[in-house]
Protein backbone atom coordinates (compact mmCIF):
# COMPACT_ATOMS: atom_id res chain seq x y z
CA UNK A 1 0.00 0.00 0.00
CA UNK A 2 2.72 2.62 0.95
CA UNK A 3 4.71 1.22 -2.36
CA UNK A 4 1.20 2.45 -4.51
CA UNK A 5 1.16 5.78 -2.46
CA UNK A 6 4.65 6.59 -3.39
CA UNK A 7 4.04 5.30 -7.20
CA UNK A 8 1.60 7.58 -7.49
CA UNK A 9 3.39 10.53 -5.85
CA UNK A 10 6.36 10.06 -8.34
CA UNK A 11 3.97 9.76 -11.43
CA UNK A 12 1.92 12.47 -10.43
CA UNK A 13 5.29 14.67 -9.77
CA UNK A 14 6.44 13.32 -13.22
CA UNK A 15 2.89 14.20 -15.43
CA UNK A 16 3.21 17.78 -13.43
CA UNK A 17 6.73 18.89 -14.52
CA UNK A 18 5.93 19.52 -17.20
CA UNK A 19 3.22 21.62 -16.71
CA UNK A 20 4.62 23.40 -14.02
CA UNK A 21 7.64 24.33 -16.04
CA UNK A 22 5.91 25.55 -19.00
CA UNK A 23 3.58 27.80 -16.28
CA UNK A 24 7.18 28.99 -15.38
CA UNK A 25 8.70 29.52 -18.28
CA UNK A 26 5.17 31.35 -19.34
CA UNK A 27 5.61 33.95 -15.85
CA UNK A 28 10.01 34.46 -16.77
CA UNK A 29 8.91 36.66 -20.27
CA UNK A 30 6.54 39.34 -20.17
CA UNK A 31 5.11 40.16 -23.70
CA UNK A 32 6.51 43.39 -25.18
CA UNK A 33 4.93 46.40 -26.20
CA UNK A 34 6.74 48.99 -28.04
CA UNK A 35 6.84 52.44 -26.49
CA UNK A 36 8.28 55.93 -26.72
CA UNK A 37 10.41 57.12 -23.93
CA UNK A 38 12.16 60.73 -22.86
CA UNK A 39 14.95 61.23 -20.99
CA UNK A 40 16.73 63.81 -19.05
CA UNK A 41 20.96 63.84 -17.83
CA UNK A 42 23.14 66.15 -16.10
CA UNK A 43 26.90 65.56 -15.43
CA UNK A 44 30.83 66.18 -17.02
CA UNK A 45 32.36 66.57 -19.76
CA UNK A 46 35.57 66.30 -20.13
CA UNK A 47 37.79 67.51 -23.42
CA UNK A 48 40.78 65.06 -23.95
CA UNK A 49 43.62 67.48 -24.30
CA UNK A 50 47.67 68.05 -23.50
CA UNK A 51 46.85 68.53 -19.55
CA UNK A 52 46.41 66.15 -17.07
CA UNK A 53 42.78 64.31 -17.13
CA UNK A 54 40.48 66.51 -15.15
CA UNK A 55 42.21 69.63 -15.56
CA UNK A 56 39.26 70.30 -18.55
CA UNK A 57 36.12 69.00 -16.40
CA UNK A 58 32.96 70.76 -17.97
CA UNK A 59 29.66 70.81 -16.95
CA UNK A 60 27.05 69.11 -19.40
CA UNK A 61 23.47 68.05 -20.17
CA UNK A 62 21.57 65.76 -22.47
CA UNK A 63 18.14 65.67 -23.41
CA UNK A 64 16.47 62.57 -25.54
CA UNK A 65 13.52 61.08 -26.97
CA UNK A 66 12.82 57.54 -28.90
CA UNK A 67 11.31 54.88 -29.30
CA UNK A 68 11.85 50.95 -28.44
CA UNK A 69 11.07 48.98 -30.83
CA UNK A 70 11.75 45.16 -29.41
CA UNK A 71 13.44 43.92 -26.42
CA UNK A 72 16.76 45.27 -27.84
CA UNK A 73 16.50 47.22 -30.09
CA UNK A 74 15.87 51.24 -30.21
CA UNK A 75 16.52 54.44 -31.47
CA UNK A 76 16.63 57.80 -29.82
CA UNK A 77 17.36 61.56 -31.04
CA UNK A 78 18.84 64.17 -28.77
CA UNK A 79 20.25 67.42 -27.52
CA UNK A 80 23.18 67.73 -25.45
CA UNK A 81 26.43 69.73 -24.67
CA UNK A 82 26.84 72.70 -22.52
CA UNK A 83 30.63 73.63 -22.18
CA UNK A 84 34.24 72.26 -23.81
CA UNK A 85 37.27 73.15 -22.64
CA UNK A 86 40.66 73.41 -23.98
CA UNK A 87 44.56 73.97 -23.00
CA UNK A 88 47.29 76.23 -24.35
CA UNK A 89 50.80 74.45 -22.05
CA UNK A 90 53.67 77.66 -22.26
CA UNK A 91 55.34 78.78 -18.97
CA UNK A 92 52.00 77.63 -17.61
CA UNK A 93 49.14 75.57 -18.37
CA UNK A 94 46.14 78.20 -19.72
CA UNK A 95 43.07 76.89 -19.83
CA UNK A 96 39.81 78.20 -22.02
CA UNK A 97 36.66 76.97 -22.42
CA UNK A 98 33.81 77.64 -25.40
CA UNK A 99 30.47 76.31 -25.42
CA UNK A 100 28.51 73.50 -27.50
CA UNK A 101 25.28 72.33 -28.53
CA UNK A 102 25.12 68.64 -30.01
CA UNK A 103 22.04 67.23 -32.07
CA UNK A 104 22.35 63.34 -32.54
CA UNK A 105 20.93 59.84 -33.39
CA UNK A 106 21.97 57.28 -31.57
CA UNK A 107 21.16 52.95 -32.27
CA UNK A 108 20.41 51.12 -28.65
CA UNK A 109 21.05 48.00 -27.91
CA UNK A 110 19.45 46.68 -24.42
CA UNK A 111 21.75 43.65 -23.98
CA UNK A 112 19.15 42.22 -20.60
CA UNK A 113 16.82 42.24 -23.84
CA UNK A 114 18.87 39.44 -26.08
CA UNK A 115 17.76 36.66 -23.28
CA UNK A 116 14.02 37.92 -23.36
CA UNK A 117 11.85 40.78 -21.71
CA UNK A 118 10.96 41.01 -18.79
CA UNK A 119 8.78 44.25 -17.12
CA UNK A 120 10.24 44.24 -13.76
CA UNK A 121 13.79 43.59 -14.21
CA UNK A 122 16.13 45.52 -12.22
CA UNK A 123 19.01 46.58 -13.96
CA UNK A 124 19.10 46.65 -17.86
CA UNK A 125 22.84 47.44 -19.24
CA UNK A 126 22.58 48.72 -22.97
CA UNK A 127 25.26 50.04 -25.49
CA UNK A 128 24.85 52.61 -28.48
CA UNK A 129 26.73 54.10 -30.78
CA UNK A 130 24.80 57.06 -33.49
CA UNK A 131 26.18 60.39 -35.27
CA UNK A 132 25.55 63.92 -34.98
CA UNK A 133 26.49 67.73 -35.16
CA UNK A 134 27.91 69.64 -32.51
CA UNK A 135 27.49 73.69 -32.92
CA UNK A 136 30.11 75.47 -30.93
CA UNK A 137 29.95 79.00 -30.33
CA UNK A 138 31.98 81.83 -28.02
CA UNK A 139 35.25 80.80 -28.30
CA UNK A 140 36.92 84.24 -27.09
CA UNK A 141 39.29 82.85 -24.33
CA UNK A 142 40.80 80.97 -26.97
CA UNK A 143 41.26 83.56 -29.07
CA UNK A 144 42.64 85.64 -26.07
CA UNK A 145 45.11 83.18 -25.57
CA UNK A 146 46.09 82.92 -29.42
CA UNK A 147 49.88 83.73 -28.55
CA UNK A 148 50.42 81.17 -26.33
CA UNK A 149 48.70 78.46 -28.90
CA UNK A 150 51.28 76.59 -31.40
CA UNK A 151 51.79 78.92 -34.63
CA UNK A 152 50.04 76.48 -36.95
CA UNK A 153 47.01 76.68 -34.35
CA UNK A 154 43.55 75.82 -35.91
CA UNK A 155 42.10 78.45 -33.78
CA UNK A 156 38.90 79.24 -35.03
CA UNK A 157 36.92 82.63 -34.17
CA UNK A 158 32.52 83.49 -34.01
CA UNK A 159 30.81 79.69 -34.15
CA UNK A 160 31.74 76.66 -36.07
CA UNK A 161 29.70 72.66 -36.64
CA UNK A 162 31.06 70.13 -36.69
CA UNK A 163 30.22 66.55 -37.82
CA UNK A 164 30.45 64.05 -34.56
CA UNK A 165 30.90 59.87 -34.40
CA UNK A 166 29.77 58.88 -30.80
CA UNK A 167 29.41 55.89 -29.09
CA UNK A 168 28.87 54.66 -25.29
CA UNK A 169 27.77 52.07 -22.95
CA UNK A 170 24.97 53.02 -19.65
CA UNK A 171 22.77 51.03 -17.25
CA UNK A 172 18.81 51.51 -16.36
CA UNK A 173 17.56 51.02 -12.15
CA UNK A 174 14.41 50.22 -12.15
CA UNK A 175 12.61 52.30 -9.96
CA UNK A 176 8.90 51.82 -11.73
CA UNK A 177 7.87 49.95 -14.61
CA UNK A 178 7.69 53.16 -16.20
CA UNK A 179 10.32 55.01 -14.71
CA UNK A 180 14.05 53.90 -14.62
CA UNK A 181 17.28 56.02 -13.27
CA UNK A 182 20.02 55.76 -15.33
CA UNK A 183 23.95 56.34 -15.63
CA UNK A 184 25.86 56.51 -18.87
CA UNK A 185 28.99 57.02 -19.91
CA UNK A 186 30.00 58.56 -23.80
CA UNK A 187 32.65 59.07 -26.21
CA UNK A 188 31.91 62.01 -29.00
CA UNK A 189 35.13 61.83 -31.63
CA UNK A 190 34.74 65.74 -33.82
CA UNK A 191 37.26 67.29 -35.91
CA UNK A 192 40.79 68.19 -35.28
CA UNK A 193 39.42 71.91 -35.01
CA UNK A 194 37.07 71.30 -32.12
CA UNK A 195 39.49 72.75 -29.50
CA UNK A 196 40.94 75.29 -31.43
CA UNK A 197 44.58 73.17 -31.74
CA UNK A 198 46.45 71.30 -34.27
CA UNK A 199 46.72 67.31 -33.17
CA UNK A 200 47.30 64.06 -34.13
CA UNK A 201 44.00 63.45 -35.11
CA UNK A 202 40.41 64.21 -33.80
CA UNK A 203 39.82 65.80 -30.65
CA UNK A 204 37.50 63.89 -28.22
CA UNK A 205 34.76 64.97 -25.52
CA UNK A 206 34.15 62.34 -23.14
CA UNK A 207 30.64 62.52 -20.93
CA UNK A 208 29.61 60.54 -17.91
CA UNK A 209 25.80 61.32 -16.98
CA UNK A 210 23.28 60.46 -14.21
CA UNK A 211 19.66 61.36 -14.83
CA UNK A 212 16.19 59.80 -15.44
CA UNK A 213 14.01 57.25 -18.16
CA UNK A 214 10.52 57.81 -18.67
CA UNK A 215 8.34 55.35 -20.58
CA UNK A 216 5.11 57.17 -22.26
CA UNK A 217 1.77 55.47 -22.67
CA UNK A 218 3.62 51.81 -21.92
CA UNK A 219 1.05 49.21 -21.69
CA UNK A 220 1.19 47.53 -18.15
CA UNK A 221 0.85 43.31 -17.58
CA UNK A 222 -2.26 42.11 -16.11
Amino acid sequence: QTMKKITALVLAALLGAPLALAQTKDRSYDEFHGHWFIGIQGGIGQTVGETSFGNLISPAAAFSFGYQFTPVWGLRAGLSGWQAKGAAVAARTHVYKCYDLQGNVDGLVDLSGISGYIMSRAVNPYIFAGVGVNGAFNNGEAQDLGPYLPKDNLLWDGSRVFPVGRFGAGMGVRLTDAVHFNIEVNGNFLSDRFNSKKGSAVDWQLGALAGFTFKIALKQEK
